[in-house]
């Protein structure tokens, strides 16, 4: 060939040549080429649709196998034991048992078995739904003859219980166990599955709810869903068995519609209820969340119970107002509540009101009393720009803290809150009125005691002052008075309290009397030279206790039928043992009519006594045992009634008398 004629050159497998250098396709093949080519295609085809339909069998077999696991299941019947066991349950071998309840409720599963030699599992126990979703699964030790699930809250519906070995050789066929599926109908338990808020449950404001987060550590969460059709404030109540310690159980949380979270906090072990502050909502839907409170509050699995409390106002503040732009309106002359939701967070309550005219304006704000002088609170005052005009801090001890401001027209913005990040009672609810300034024309003044005795200390708490203003309306000024006290308890009398407030002035009374005696309690009285103390034996009557001064002057006596001690008149019914001891000069006695008893020894060491005269009928053989111990007297006279039944009792036996007595008349 020449080199300039064109060479070609054929592949052996056919349909490539080249030419002129190139390699090229050529329009046309052999037959054997082109059957080779179409079977390594097919080949190809049939590998894949090969290795497909393996698979699709396999998903099919296993999805039959599955299907015919709950497909196999035995009716049974609700809160009805049955004993079953696993005849291969060494092979894994599974039972399913199937249970309908046409109604809500509470649901349960008892499981009995025979007690096994090791604490290792045993039996699981699986729970599904209708659409053979897993609920809940739980394991039986072999140390236990009887396993409790929790309490799962469950709509009407198909159930199915699987039991099945935990492992190749667990259970032997011998291993009976018995079954009981305990159902109680229930409208105010959780349904499962409301564990997002699309599944929430719906729920009613003012109604008791009943849960439980079985599956407590990995935080399975309890949804639920209630609506206000008016603005208001909740609070939100839960209660569970105490846990004897102070780790968090539970952790509830109040969200809006938007799932912003309003509210949250955690429940102890060491207190079995718990609410939250009363939360200012407008209308409108809202969700409750109640989770375990972390991976190892296990014990969350108990039954729980809670209340989403609701009192419709449309003056509460509504959350979220914690800016100047979601500030709650208000208007003039109009109260409005609220309280600080995490006082120890700075919770701020914004409030915007708006000024009509020039004018003097006063900001009232009434708080609990807190026991203590401390800042709790912290009222900022702003203008329509967010600027500052005025901040004041509301201390524990005052019920209503004000502040009076001149104020021009125009928007303005008062801003409470927590005063510091420890001040947590800021929790608590206050209230608080914007209006113009009014003085007051009259002030009423009221003390709850208004009686002290000799010696006591006044107090001005129990105070209350109320201004009438010119326009009819009234209120508590009490915190923004001024009260001076002028009582002086060290002597008896009638006293004014002074009370002052923006000018106006009111007076409240209150005596200052002796002291009334108590029993047991003691007065002295003294006649001439000689004092006498007396005792309160009961409301009416007074024992003649001692001779405690004066004894050496005393020479006449009379036991006087009444006496008169700090401003009341007694009886004298008794006269107390060894009460004239030792009262050497005194020479005659007479016993007033009243007395009933004379106490042992009443007249010890009086050696010039020798006669008694006794005017009383009142007197007994117990009541003067012993009375005449280590006296010398000789002589009783008394009334001729009494001679013959005094002989009796006025012995020398049984006063102990040193001499032989005897009775005359008088």
């Amino acid at each position: 060939m020449s080199d300039g004629a064109p060479t070609f050159s054929r592949f052996t497998d056919g349909g490539w040549y080249k030419h002129n250098g190139r390699i090229k396709m050529s329009n046309h093949t052999s037959a054997s080429t082109t059957f080779y080519t179409y079977k390594r295609i097919l080949g190809i085809v049939f590998f894949v649709f090969s290795f497909l339909a393996i698979i699709s069998l396999k998903t099919v077999k296993t999805y039959a196998y599955y299907e015919t696991d709950f497909g196999r299941a035995v009716p049974k019947a609700l809160n009805v034991s049955f004993t079953d066991n696993l005849t291969r349950g060494y092979e894994y071998e599974k039972k399913v048992y199937q249970f309908t309840t046409t109604t809500a409720g509470g649901f349960e599963i008892e499981f009995k078995n025979p007690r096994q030699n090791d604490s290792g599992d045993y039996w699981e126990v699986i729970l599904y739904d209708s659409e053979y979703d897993r609920i809940d699964e739980f394991y039986i030790a072999g140390n236990r003859e009887v396993t409790y699930s929790t309490v799962y809250g469950l709509p009407a519906g198909t159930y199915y219980i699987v039991v099945n070995s935990t492992g190749g050789y667990s259970v032997r066929s011998a291993d009976y166990f018995t079954i009981r599926a305990i159902f109680f109908e229930a409208s105010n338990w959780e349904t499962e599955f409301n564990d997002k808020f699309t599944s929430a449950d719906e729920i009613n404001t003012n109604t008791t709810y009943c849960g439980t987060t079985y599956d407590g550590a990995n935080y399975e969460k309890d949804y639920y869903i209630f609506n206000l059709n008016k603005p208001g404030y909740i609070r939100f109540s839960m209660t569970h068995s105490p846990k004897g310690n102070t780790n968090s159980v539970y952790k509830y949380t109040i969200y809006n519609v938007e799932y912003d979270i309003i509210y949250s906090d955690y429940t102890k072990g060491n207190y079995g209820y718990f609410a939250s502050p009363n939360i200012g909502l407008g209308a409108g839907s809202y969700y409750v969340k109640i989770c375990s409170a972390n991976d190892y509050s296990a014990v969350s699995t108990d039954t729980y119970e809670f209340e989403v409390g609701y009192v419709a106002n449309d003056n509460w503040e509504r959350e979220f107002n914690d800016g100047f732009n979601s500030a709650t309106p208000v208007f003039l002359e109009q109260s409005y509540s609220g309280s600080c939701l995490d006082g120890y967070k700075y919770d701020p309550d914004y409030y915007r009101f708006t000024v009509t005219s020039w004018g003097a304006y006063r900001i009232a704000v009434d708080t609990p009393k807190m026991g203590s002088a401390s800042s709790y609170w912290k009222a900022c005052l702003y203008n329509s720009s967010y600027g500052e005009m005025d901040s004041f801090s509301i201390q524990g001890n005052y019920s209503r803290t004000t502040r009076d401001y001149n104020l021009a027209p125009g928007t303005y913005y008062l801003c409470l809150q927590s005063y510091s990040a420890y001040s947590a009672l800021s929790t608590a609810n206050y209230s608080f009125k914007i209006g113009r300034k009014q003085s007051p024309s009259s002030l009423t003044v009221t003390k709850e005691k208004t009686k002290y005795y000799k010696g006591d200390s006044v107090s001005t708490s129990d105070i209350k002052v109320i201004a009438k203003f010119t326009d009819g309306s009234t209120q508590d000024v009490t915190a923004a008075s001024i009260i001076t006290n002028g009582v002086n308890t060290a002597i008896t009398g009638t006293y004014k309290i002074a009370v002052s407030y923006e000018g106006k002035s009111a007076t409240v009374t209150v005596r200052v009397v002796e002291r009334s005696l108590q029993k047991g309690d003691k007065a002295a009285v003294k006649v001439g030279k000689t004092t006498f103390t007396y005792k309160l034996t009961d409301s009416g009557s007074v024992m003649l206790y001692t001779v405690s001064s004066g004894k050496n002057n005393l020479v006449k006596m009379t036991v006087p039928d009444t006496v008169k001690l700090k401003n009341k008149t007694y009886k004298v019914t008794a006269i107390g043992s060894n009460a004239f001891k030792n009262c050497y000069g005194m020479n005659s006695l007479t016993i007033g009519k009243n007395v009933k008893s004379i106490g042992t020894s009443a007249f010890n060491g009086c050696k010039k006594l020798k006669v008694i005269t006794v005017n009383t009928s009142k007197l007994t053989k117990n009541s003067v045992s012993g009375s005449l111990k280590g006296s010398y007297v000789k002589t009783v006279k008394t009334a001729r009634s009494n001679v013959s039944r005094y002989k009796k009792i006025f012995t020398k036996s049984n006063t102990k008398s040193r001499n032989k007595l005897s009775v005359k008349k008088k």
